[in-house]
């Protein structure tokens, strides 16, 4: 996904940052640090399971291809499992990132403060009053960025979308290799019904 590596590049150039003499403006901080989101890929396996658990798969009559579907699914539903169980541990440490700077806050201080007046306004529901949201602190995003236990999160958060990465990687190739086997299924089928 799209979101998933701006969340990706945004950690790595965050994590390098700690390392850099001059750490880069204050503003590409700031807006590497907003998008460190938790993006989470899931594969689209409503067919398969369909085909599966109906008992249809069985009307293929390609039996490698049932075979590569069902091995298709039990392979899917392990990367699947694994990108939610690395997602939630990279959501746990963002979450952590938190204490040092929250990123919704880094949002509304980019704000003018007529605009900050205007989501307070509109926001029945919101618990500030006119005139609170305008006195946001700055963030010293420097500072943040060269703290040992931030470039530790950072780090492991790195580390993990890496390797979710690699899983992507892979369950990419496995559906485009089940696709590519379906094709030629397909090409085996017509020719042998004429």
């Amino acid at each position: 996904s799209a979101l998933a590596e701006v969340s990706e590049a945004a950690t790595l150039k965050l994590f390098r940052s700690y390392y850099e003499a001059s750490p880069p403006d204050p503003d590409s901080l700031e807006a590497w640090w907003t998008e460190l989101g938790g993006w989470v890929v899931q594969p689209r396996l409503g067919t398969v399971q369909a085909l599966v658990a109906t008992g249809d798969l069985e009307l293929i009559r390609d039996d490698s291809l049932r075979v590569a579907i069902s091995s298709y699914l039990t392979t899917m539903i392990a990367f699947d499992g694994f990108e939610a169980r690395g997602s939630e541990l990279a959501q746990d440490r963002r979450e952590e990132l938190t204490r040092f700077v929250d990123p919704v806050a880094l949002q509304i201080a980019s704000l003018s403060i007529a605009q900050r007046d205007s989501i307070v306004r509109a926001d029945v529901w919101s618990p500030f009053p006119i005139g609170q949201l305008r006195d946001l602190q700055d963030v010293e995003m420097t500072r943040v960025v060269r703290n040992d236990e931030v470039h530790r999160l950072l780090g492991l958060i790195s580390e993990n979308e890496g390797i979710k990465r690699t899983f992507r990687n892979l369950m990419r190739s496995e559906s485009e290799n089940l696709l590519a086997q379906v094709r030629r299924a397909r090409v085996r089928s017509d020719s042998g019904a004429r």
